[in-house]
Parts: structure tokens; sequence; C-alpha cells
């Protein structure tokens, strides 16, 4: 499986030591207040060991992080991650931010769109999970576009707050994933040829 994952706008590929500098430089507190364990600020420091990490976690298959990355310059746009929690199915959960300046621009929802279902194959997931802020409707809809479906509400511990939050749970199965990926490829592939 490539490491690399392209779309229209988009180089997709597992975020690298030189990434560090960027991702703390994004982290901004408004970004890291709809996240559950990223911190703002954030120092080069803390985003080089996160990379080591995903790094670590992509060699025992148990996770994946990929910079989002603006295909034309380069530039760091943000992080899209699945990380397997367990349980008798493998159950993945999906995470994903972008710097404040590529809100609203239909990035994510562009990076979701690859990304989702090559975490599904790479860690060999049998339905991947979304825990989405109640008034995050921007991530809902992203989700949702994926066909995620609402499964409720849950509370989860969120280590940069140090405090037990509600968030909105989201799940589907990862063939329903793969089954989209594959007929929006088969529409581009007959659009070409």
């Amino acid at each position: 499986m490539t490491m690399t994952v392209e779309t229209r706008r988009l180089a997709l590929r597992p975020v690298e030591a030189q990434d560090a500098a960027a991702t703390a430089r994004l982290m901004t507190p408004l970004v890291a207040g709809e996240l559950i364990s990223w911190p703002s600020p954030m120092t080069a420091a803390q985003a080089a060991e996160r990379i080591e990490r995903s790094a670590a976690g992509l060699v025992a298959a148990d996770s994946a992080d990929l910079a989002i990355l603006d295909r034309r310059s380069g530039a760091l746009l943000g992080w899209i991650g699945a990380a397997v929690i367990g349980g008798e199915r493998r159950l993945g959960t999906l995470g994903y931010w972008l710097g404040e300046d590529f809100h609203d621009q239909g990035y994510m929802t562009e990076a979701a769109r690859a990304a989702v279902p090559w975490f599904a194959q790479a860690l060999r997931l049998d339905a991947i999970e979304a825990c989405i802020h109640p008034h995050n409707f921007a991530s809902q809809a992203i989700v949702e576009g994926l066909g995620f479906q609402l499964k409720g509400r849950r509370r989860i511990f969120a280590d940069t707050r140090g405090a037990e939050e509600d968030f909105i749970t989201f799940a589907v199965p990862s063939a329903v994933l793969c089954a989209a990926a594959a007929r929006r490829a088969n529409r581009k592939a007959a659009a070409i040829g």
C-alpha cells in the first residue's frame, strides 16, 4: 500500500520530523480547543515527540497520522489520523485538525475522503468512529458526508484541559468506506477513459 495519497489539491503522507515546527505553529488555542489531547501553545519539541510516537504507531500498524499538505506549495495545513482502540472487532478512532487559516475551504472533507479508506485498509479496521464536540458542526458534516452514522454521546477526558467533556460519537463500518472509495475511483476512471 502506497504511503502517499493525493487528491486534487492535497498530498497526504505520514508525518515527518520536518513537520514539527509547522505543527507547533499551527496548533493555536482555537485549534487545540476542539481536540482531546493537543496542547496549545505547543513547542516544536512537543510536536517532534508526537511525530516520533506516530512513526512507532505506523510501524506497529496500530495508528497512522498523515500530514495534510498543499500539493502546489508543500505547506503543512494540518493532520489527519486514526488509531486502533481495541475491542473484539478492530475499531479505530479518527482525529483531524487544520490550521486556522485553512478552515472553511473544503480541505478536510477532501483529505478525509482520501485518508479514511486508506486508514481502514492500512490498519485493518472493521469500523471507524469519530468523537466530536457537540458544537463543532463542520466536523459533524464531514463525517456524515463520509457515511458515518450518529451513535450517541460519550464523556471523554480531555488531557489538555484536565476535564471530562461531552462528545458526540459517529461510526461507520470500514466496508462502507472502502466501497464508496471504489465507486469514486471507478467514476474518475470512467471520466478519464
